[in-house]
């Protein structure tokens, strides 16, 4: 029996005993008191909550939830679409499980053409890195010549290259581009030392010519840097670090890297399925934050609908269409560019974001901890995001969305956990 049960019983009895003493007056009094502390005892103190919260919030909205039931809705601004940054890729997580589910595995297609020229078609595998390409070059061996002629790549799955709303042309690893035949994340590792001495920054991942030349450029430290500012660079630098590593496979080409369509001719030898199967990209997406998993999930996804090239235009309509039908919301009512958040267009509000979090449940796996929550972070200038859950079991859905110049998230995070920490209900 919990404490408020044993209040009632004790309560009850008190207010017969009142009633055999005939006093009115005080039943009336133990009456009131029992309405007074059920309304408090039913609902957490919401009133604390408000006041511990209200000033950290100067334009935002913070909603608390049990079961998608709203139980505590504070906003600057009613109605208001908010950016949610980040927090977008937890939907989007819930949109990738729908479409393929937890096991599903990103395909690579490889083809040999007249018995001499290595082609690899590119199906928008967010997690083709080194480790996966040195797994792919154990399993070419054997199957095709130990010395080739050209490596050909196919870039066409997605029209190339693809810049997301909100990406700008920056060394930064977040704003790397998009394309059906990537690797590492359009990103590349390096370290130089004071001297001048340049190494990788990832034992997995040997140094290429391009990586060498773009290294020169660099300050002293490690640097993870994308190749947006030439698309060009970005093909190229997955072909080149193909060969690298094959080449360890005593696999080697005598030829050149060229972009290639696939022909009908074409001999293909096998899907390669990356080894990671799809919640552990989601858990590793959401972890990092990491855009361009999140851009090439969404591209991907409509690729399993429609095999034309693929571009965000495309893309979005069929993750509009899931949130009418999975989550009950009228596309016309959000806005979406793009799946990372990066971009300021994206619009949404608390309540569909609650009804997102609803979902999750079914997979708990996928959020990391935050100031002690379950739940992800969303970080642009001037706006800061915050979705999961609280409560000694998780069982309380919250949303946190901030547009302000001040960055109080991490406050009212504190807040919420020493709240809900004290919480039985």
């Amino acid at each position: 029996m919990n404490g408020f049960s044993q209040f009632m019983i004790r309560l009850l009895i008190q207010r017969q005993k009142l009633f055999r003493k005939g006093s009115k007056v005080i039943t009336i009094l133990v009456i009131a008191q029992f309405f007074f502390t059920l309304a408090f005892a039913v609902e957490p103190g919401w009133v604390g909550l408000k006041k511990r919260v209200q000033p950290l919030i100067q334009k935002g909205v913070l909603l608390v939830a049990k079961d998608g039931e709203l139980r505590f809705h504070y906003t600057t601004e009613p109605d208001r679409k908010w950016i949610p940054a980040s927090t977008l890729k937890v939907p989007l997580a819930l949109y990738a499980l729908d479409v393929w589910g937890e096991y599903h595995h990103f395909q690579t297609e490889v083809y040999l053409r007249d018995n001499q020229d290595l082609l690899i078609k590119g199906l928008g595998d967010p997690f083709f890195v080194s480790e996966e390409i040195q797994l792919l070059g154990r399993e070419l061996k054997g199957k095709i010549p130990s010395k080739m002629r050209h490596l050909l790549l196919d870039n066409s799955a997605f029209i190339f290259p693809l810049q997301a709303d909100g990406v700008e042309r920056s060394r930064n690893p977040y704003d790397a581009l998009n394309g059906a035949l990537l690797v590492n994340f359009n990103t590349v590792s390096l370290e130089k030392k004071t001297d001048g001495t340049l190494i990788s920054a990832e034992k997995q991942t040997p140094l290429t010519p391009l990586t060498i030349s773009l290294g020169k450029q660099l300050k002293p430290g490690k640097q993870r840097i994308n190749l947006a500012e030439d698309p060009a660079l970005a093909q190229r630098y997955s072909g080149e670090l193909m060969q690298a590593i094959w080449k360890e496979n005593e696999l080697e080409f005598t030829g050149e890297i060229k972009n290639s369509l696939k022909k009908e001719n074409d001999e293909l030898i096998f899907q390669y399925k990356n080894s990671k199967p799809l919640k552990e990209v989601l858990e590793a997406m959401l972890k990092y934050s990491n855009n361009f998993i999140a851009n090439q999930i969404l591209l991907s996804a409509t690729l399993e609908k429609d095999h034309s090239s693929i571009d965000f235009e495309s893309s979005i309509k069929p993750w509009k269409d899931w949130w009418k039908d999975k989550l009950g919301i009228i596309p016309e009512k959000i806005s979406l560019v793009e799946a990372s958040g990066i971009s300021r267009k994206n619009r949404l509000s608390e309540m569909d974001m609650l009804k997102v979090l609803k979902l999750l449940r079914m997979h708990p796996h996928l959020l990391s901890e935050y100031q002690g929550l379950k739940s992800k972070t969303g970080s642009l200038k001037g706006v800061y995001s915050l979705v999961g859950y609280a409560g000694n079991q998780d069982e309380w859905e919250f949303v946190l969305f901030l547009e302000q110049e001040k960055n109080t998230r991490e406050k009212i995070a504190k807040e919420i956990f020493s709240f809900f920490s004290n919480v039985t209900e």
